[in-house]
């Protein structure tokens, strides 16, 4: 267990713990095997963009399953300047795993 690291990863950490009704989530948790499936994606997403205000489809919840990458994936949607989105865009890539990697394990 890794606790999230900043806020982005603190606040999508408490909306994990609402919606799948877990007590802790870490940072490398997988959303689907903490119990998460497809429908409560879709609420996953609302709840996003309304606690968030970044807006993600619900193809990033299946791309970046654990708090650490959809915190990456968020981060891209509201940056402040044009050099920051690349700055971000730049770390995102280099630390994200390769798709297959990360959807062998779902279970719908």
């Amino acid at each position: 267990y890794e606790p999230p690291q900043g806020e982005v990863e603190e606040m999508l950490a408490g909306i994990w713990q609402e919606l799948l009704k877990v007590e802790r989530v870490g940072r490398h948790d997988n959303f689907f095997e903490l119990g998460g499936h497809s429908l409560i994606g879709i609420n996953l997403v609302n709840a996003i963009r309304e606690v968030m205000n970044a807006t993600l489809p619900l193809a990033s919840v299946f791309r970046y399953p654990t708090i650490q990458q959809m915190a990456a994936a968020a981060k891209l949607q509201c940056p402040t300047d044009e050099a920051d989105r690349s700055n971000q865009q730049q770390e995102f890539d280099e630390g994200m795993l390769p798709i297959t990697q990360t959807t062998d394990n779902v279970h719908t």
